[in-house]
């Protein structure tokens, strides 16, 4: 999904790298409080940190693609896609807060996890899929291109 809004934005390599580098971050910190009760605050706070940065990037990445954008149709298409990456991912840790004060079930966690995961995953593919003017610009290049802003020196 972030390669993908990424590519669709024109994000260079390390625009790339940097986003894909705090979404591991993010989760690193979220699988610490996972699994070690008395750090789980501590661990969603620095995981929540990581998600706020990561989401501040991809929306002014895209919306900033978006705007710069001729096509207004793959314009609004882009920014469809940023707001439900956006919006669903935003309940994850809503999800977790309302776990840990026992506000939801375990059950009802699955299930609104799964929803949230349909959403953000599989109703993303689907718009992605669906629309080849978007499609195409992933394949031929395009603005989607993943280049290396510098060329790497050999030192001898």
């Amino acid at each position: 999904i972030l390669l993908d809004l990424g590519m669709l934005s024109g994000f260079d390599f390390w625009d790339n790298f940097l986003m894909i580098a705090l979404d591991l971050c993010m989760i690193a910190a979220g699988y610490v409080g996972a699994g070690e009760h008395s750090l789980e605050w501590q661990a969603f706070s620095l995981s929540f940190f990581f998600f706020v940065a990561l989401m501040f990037f991809l929306t002014t990445g895209v919306l900033q693609k978006a705007n710069e954008e001729a096509n207004d149709d793959r314009a609004a298409r882009m920014t469809t896609l940023l707001w439900l990456t956006v919006i669903v991912w935003c309940t994850y840790p809503v999800y977790f807060v309302l776990v840990q004060r026992n506000v939801l079930s375990q059950c009802a966690e699955v299930v609104v996890f799964a929803i949230s995961d349909v959403l953000s995953k599989a109703v993303f593919g689907i718009l992605l899929l669906a629309d080849e003017d978007l499609l195409s610009s992933l394949q031929d290049g395009g603005a989607g291109q993943i280049a290396m802003t510098t060329q790497p020196q050999v030192i001898a």
